[in-house]
């Protein structure tokens, strides 16, 4: 890999791009952009663990207890923000299955099972939705690239 100019990257072999990662929270900006467009001064739209909130509309944000996760944790306001919030409390919920993760340490491409949840606060909630695979990745909430794009990150 090489880095050429600011935000380009140039690899010198072929690699394989997953975009899953971020799809959801580019799917609710791209509706908040729609609905702005449209005429619409204030909304929020949510796509399950993914919530963009924009205009004057302020939102009530929960999260789920990871180990309960039936119980909603408060955790305060949101406006002109995004949250996005990746676990795998629900891939096996009755405890019978083998669990999966759809969460994947891209050093060794194993799959993480922490029973933890990984949320991000960030402008847009592509942003927010890709630094969630990070944050469960690194385990690391003071990461710098948190700064660079002015998100906050929460495991619970």
């Amino acid at each position: 890999m090489l880095l050429t100019d600011f935000q380009k990257v140039r690899f010198t072999r072929p690699i394989l791009i997953d975009l899953g990662g971020i799809a959801k929270g580019y799917a609710v900006d791209r509706a908040c952009e729609s609905l702005t467009a449209s005429g619409v001064q204030s909304g929020c739209v949510n796509a399950g663990g993914d919530l963009r909130v924009f205009g004057q509309h302020e939102k009530s944000i929960h999260l789920r207890n990871p180990k309960y996760p039936e119980q909603l944790i408060h955790a305060g306001q949101l406006s002109n923000g995004a949250i996005a919030t990746s676990g795998i409390y629900f891939t096996d919920p009755d405890g019978t299955l083998t669990p999966r993760s759809a969460l994947i340490t891209p050093q060794t491409g194993q799959p993480i099972f922490m029973k933890n949840s990984f949320t991000v606060i960030a402008r847009t909630c592509a942003v927010a939705d890709g630094l969630t695979k990070a944050l469960a990745a690194e385990q690391n909430p003071m990461a710098e690239y948190f700064q660079y794009f002015n998100a906050q990150a929460l495991i619970i």
